[in-house]
């Protein structure tokens, strides 16, 4: 079993989401370099329970809980001097990314964030501008991007010209009266930013051939043909249309939280 040793990737969290768990248990995998060593969560006892869940048996010393009202700001100024961070994740509600992101770049941290990154394009290249300025690495949590596989996927398909993608999953009666991905003070955006960001990252790849030189004003216009919204008004079914900037290249997704 590996260590911790003094090199290792020290990471804070901001927020004890649901979707950070998995996410803290593999970077607190034993074969790893990197150690949690802060989680910041506004209620203690929920932050409490997160360390005791996820932590308790990875062979490594527990991450330290940082709560009360500013405890986001708290763990990325770290006042104490104790924490030392190298980077943060950030799996917080979308309208609460750009803050944050904004926050730990200028203290210094790298940031890894969830998906959708930002309400808008015009938020998300502040942020991008930020790390730059800083000199900090600023990336989203899309995971199947750095896996060997995709590369020999987008390089099976030959020509491509269009692509359909469906991602649909089952929402119990827990999920639509409390995740936050159904809430308009959250996720306003609902399934087409939750589920829609991995159809589009997919037909960017392939319609680069995973070259991000490439990226740039790709796509020329979205269309949202057919939707439904949730009683808080947040998309919970939609089918769209991604045109590409060759008028040939296009694709289809039909997206639904059922």
């Amino acid at each position: 079993m590996a260590s911790e040793t003094a090199t290792s990737y020290r990471l804070g969290v901001l927020g004890a989401a649901k979707i950070a768990k998995k996410n803290c248990r593999a970077a607190s995998h034993p074969s790893t370099s990197c150690s949690v060593v802060a989680v910041a969560s506004r209620s203690k006892e929920k932050g409490s329970d997160f360390v005791n869940e996820i932590f308790t048996s990875t062979g490594k010393t527990a991450p330290a809980v940082v709560s009360g009202e500013n405890a986001y700001l708290d763990l990325l100024a770290d006042s104490t001097g104790s924490l030392n961070l190298d980077a943060v994740y950030i799996p917080l509600p979308t309208k609460l990314h750009e803050k944050y992101v904004l926050e730990a770049l200028s203290s210094g941290h790298h940031v890894l964030l969830e998906k959708p990154v930002a309400v808008s394009a015009d938020s998300y290249r502040r942020m991008l501008n930020a790390a730059s300025a800083n000199g900090k690495f600023l990336q989203d949590g899309t995971m199947f991007v750095h896996h060997p596989r995709t590369k020999e996927f987008v390089n099976a398909i030959p020509n491509p010209n269009r692509l359909s993608f469906n991602f649909t999953f089952n929402g119990d009666d827990d999920f639509f009266k409390n995740d936050v991905r159904i809430k308009k003070d959250g996720d306003f955006m609902g399934c087409i930013g939750d589920l829609g960001w991995y159809c589009v990252r997919m037909g960017l790849l392939v319609f680069t051939r995973m070259d991000a030189k490439a990226l740039k004003g790709i796509v020329t216009d979205v269309q949202v043909f057919r939707f439904q919204l949730s009683e808080d008004g947040v998309p919970i079914d939609a089918d769209c249309m991604v045109y590409f900037t060759d008028v040939s290249h296009y694709f289809a997704m039909p997206l639904l939280v059922s």
